[in-house]
């Protein structure tokens, strides 16, 4: 809820403009949870704003040991692991105007989104082959149903916030070297709060 916070303040300290609509009916925006999008206004009641987020990591791992034999001698041997984490999720929100007050526009937004997460993981052994590579995978989908509030600070950029109820259908399997080996679904119902800064151009 901070992001929410910090927003409504900042919004409250901005001296009021007269009438700051959009010069253009189209922004590039960027929000919070992690998203990029483009807001599209179709008219005065309606604009679509289709977002996408992409992250990926690698971590690489080397161990080294030592140990030491029954006659005194010393062995060492060393594992390396490499992890993978990829993630990315594409969104289309529909933005249906409630209330137009000058600066401020009150909305209903619903929202459908796909995230698809993968996993991989190597690692080896010195002297040792053939212990494959561990993959997880996770696909969801998202439907959600909220309303948000959409402020000028002037004529090219703005602020939102967004606050509504969510519900999530994922799925999750593992294996290793391609052979599948679990299988799970989860579904939860929540509350999803999002935040934004939008620039028209």
């Amino acid at each position: 809820m901070r992001p929410l916070v910090l927003v409504i303040a900042a919004v409250a300290l901005l001296p009021a403009a007269a009438a700051a609509q959009p010069t253009k009916p189209v922004a590039v925006t960027l929000g919070y949870p992690a998203a990029v999008g483009v807001l599209w206004h179709l008219n005065d009641r309606l604009a679509v704003r289709p977002d996408v987020t992409l992250n990926r990591s690698e971590t690489k791992t080397t161990l080294t040991s030592t140990a030491t034999g029954l006659f005194g001698g010393v062995s060492t041997s060393t594992s390396t692991s490499t992890q993978t984490d990829t993630t990315w999720s594409a969104g289309l929100s529909l933005l249906v105007t409630l209330a137009d007050l000058d600066d401020l526009r009150l909305y209903f937004v619903p929202r459908v989104s796909y995230l698809r997460a993968t996993t991989s993981s190597e690692a080896s052994i010195a002297g040792l082959t053939g212990l494959g590579t561990f993959t997880a995978d996770n696909d969801g989908v998202t439907a959600l149903g909220g309303v948000g509030a959409h402020y000028m600070l002037g004529t090219r950029s703005a602020v939102f916030a967004e606050s509504g109820v969510q519900y999530v259908r994922q799925s999750f399997s593992s294996g290793v070297g391609g052979n599948t080996a679990t299988t799970s679904t989860a579904t939860t119902v929540g509350l999803r709060t999002a935040v934004g800064f939008a620039v028209y151009f």
